[in-house]
């Protein structure tokens, strides 16, 4: 297989019936593809080679695992986060490593990053299918519709890092706020990298 024909594979839509709901806090809904699901799309192609490893950290309450990924000779990150309330922190850090695994993988046009949907919104169109949802042609992922694209293009336009002005991820600014020396700032896991070498 080309290697056009299997990043092709990778980045077609995922099937409605593939696409789960749950509710998170404040009453925001959540669109997602099971990590295990994600994990199967990668593992379809036997010559595909990819590899998934991870590194995290305990910050009070918090695990923070930053997740890397290589397929073929590209690589990318990603960062997952998870509290726990007890002091059992298994459960927390598999959280964790799920969630940075399905963002890393949507870094490289896997479409299983979604944003979040109001109470009142799911509600108010309750009677809308799964096909009528995911119909319009509103993203890059092969034309799989992101529900609110707009508000949340307008999200990441205005988290920038301060250093280098470039893009930063929510995770990378939790965890500047979770940081002593960086809290009240937001700055990008490469630009933390360089404050150290300079000892900044």
């Amino acid at each position: 297989m080309t290697d056009i024909l299997k990043w092709n594979q990778l980045r077609r839509p995922f099937a409605p019936s593939q696409i789960k709901k749950r509710e998170g806090k404040k009453g925001m809904w959540y669109d997602y593809v099971p990590n295990a699901t994600v994990v199967e799309r990668l593992n379809e192609q036997e010559d595909l080679r990819w590899d998934f490893t991870v590194k995290y950290e305990i910050i009070g309450n918090e695990v923070l695992v930053l997740g890397t990924m290589k397929i073929e000779e590209e690589i990318k990150e990603a960062f997952g986060s998870c509290t726990y309330s007890t002091g059992y922190i298994g459960d927390a850090l598999k959280t964790a490593q799920a969630g940075a695994l399905t963002k890393v993988a949507s870094l490289f046009g896997i479409p299983c990053v979604f944003n979040t949907r109001k109470k009142e919104y799911m509600k108010q169109n309750h009677t809308q299918t799964n096909q009528q949802q995911y119909n319009k042609p509103t993203n890059n992922f092969n034309n799989q519709t992101v529900p609110y694209e707009n508000e949340q293009t307008q999200q990441n336009e205005q988290q920038v890092c301060n250093d280098c002005k470039g893009p930063i991820s929510q995770q990378e600014i939790q965890f500047c706020n979770n940081n002593s020396r960086l809290k009240g700032q937001k700055v990008c896991r490469k630009c933390q990298q360089e404050r150290r070498k300079r000892g900044a």
